[in-house]
């Protein structure tokens, strides 16, 4: 499950930041943390990006420039092996990929798109259905980050939340995307964008990176020669729009819990997960069944921004491909010799490793409960028999 979550800052960081306080001049720096946690917690350096954070892209991208053996590339700080298996899957999920791993038309055209697998696939799938209008700004306000202003006095933040109810009612209260798309479409539409985000609680930096953005997109999908569907024009512009977003989201669907708040994702981990309070749906579950959405932070609960409600139809071809899914097909057979190589070479002991082994397993044998419990024995035993001598 990919997720967003607040972790500690590393040890290293914590003094490159400490080092900011006297940069121009004599100053203090004072830790919001105890020594313990500085130096029995942190780690000492932080774990490079690309062994945290989805390989999607990075996947595509080397497949797009002729590197099909992304498992045996030599990565600067190599990721989990597992990680690669992760985004081969979703690549396929998406029809970026082939069974056998190779780079499809499609996963072409998503290189090209400088945004998210998941983003590129919505906008691929909206051109099909007429609606690329409305999916450009779309993504280009989910490629930002920070859209809302969060005042931190009370009265600020009241009035920041009646003024995003006003715009989550006027894009119709029951789709996050659909308020991204019509705070989009405001500002632009705005005599002056800036005032208008003031006025709003909207940060006009986001605003004005995502109308760059929107600006690129809108270029790059014009050159695209893709065919409508037939059917799309039986669909409203709300169902196309939702449609599309089942395309691009396909691995980010969660259904109802039966009696419950919460939602199952349909990743085939059945994770449980909440709608984020800040989501123009939350207190809605009791209407919803099936859902999207655009990420997932986890703090106190594992709670899903952006959310969508969906139907069940519109996602039911993209289930299956999530499930029946060779991942050795996927990567040319070099998973499977991979882990075949690794368990060869564990068994290849090294000098003096032996005797480190033998060790760790006499001392593994030692902490379990029967051993413990057989110890604690003999130890009354002992008790009671000094005593015994002691009253002789």
């Amino acid at each position: 499950l990919d997720a967003l979550q607040v972790t500690l800052i590393s040890r290293s960081e914590a003094i490159q930041r400490a080092g900011r306080a006297g940069r121009t001049s004599a100053g203090q720096c004072h830790r919001l943390y105890t020594r313990e946690v500085f130096e029995r917690i942190m780690g000492e350096r932080i774990i490079p990006e690309i062994q945290r954070t989805s390989l999607t892209s990075v996947v595509l991208q080397l497949k797009a420039i002729g590197i099909d053996n992304v498992i045996g590339f030599q990565y600067m700080d190599a990721p989990e092996e597992a990680a690669i298996a992760a985004a081969l899957k979703q690549l396929y999920i998406f029809d970026a990929l082939d069974k056998t791993g190779v780079i499809t038309a499609r996963g072409r055209q998503m290189v090209s798109l400088p945004v998210r697998v998941d983003l590129s696939g919505f906008l691929l799938r909206a051109m099909e259905l007429d609606c690329v209008e409305l999916a450009c700004p779309i993504a280009a306000m989910l490629s930002v980050e920070g859209v809302f202003i969060r005042p931190g006095d009370k009265a600020g933040a009241e009035a920041a939340g009646k003024v995003r109810l006003s715009l989550e009612d006027a894009a119709g209260g029951s789709n996050d995307f659909a308020t991204l798309l019509a705070i989009f479409q405001k500002c632009s539409n705005s005599e002056s964008p800036p005032k208008w985000c003031r006025e709003h609680y909207v940060h006009f930096r986001a605003l004005k990176t995502a109308r760059h953005v929107h600006q690129q997109l809108d270029g790059i999908v014009s050159t695209f020669k893709t065919k409508c569907s037939p059917q799309a024009k039986t669909y409203s512009a709300n169902e196309r729009l939702r449609r599309a977003l089942c395309a691009g989201y396909c691995c980010n669907v969660a259904r109802k819990s039966p009696g419950r708040r919460s939602f199952r994702t349909m990743d085939g981990h059945c994770s449980i997960a909440f709608i984020h309070p800040a989501s123009a749906l939350c207190g809605q579950e009791d209407d919803l069944d099936w859902i999207l959405y655009h990420d997932i932070v986890v703090t106190n609960n594992t709670y899903m921004r952006t959310v969508c409600p969906v139907k069940y139809e519109w996602v039911k071809e993209y289930l299956p491909r999530q499930h029946n899914i060779d991942v050795g097909a996927l990567s040319g057979g070099a998973i499977l010799s991979h882990w075949s190589l690794a368990s060869s070479l564990s068994r290849q002991k090294r000098p003096g490793e032996e005797d480190e082994e033998a060790d760790a397993n006499k001392l593994a044998r030692r902490n379990t409960d029967t051993s413990i419990s057989a110890a604690r024995q003999r130890y009354l035993d002992r008790c009671k028999g000094g005593a015994g001598r002691g009253a002789t």
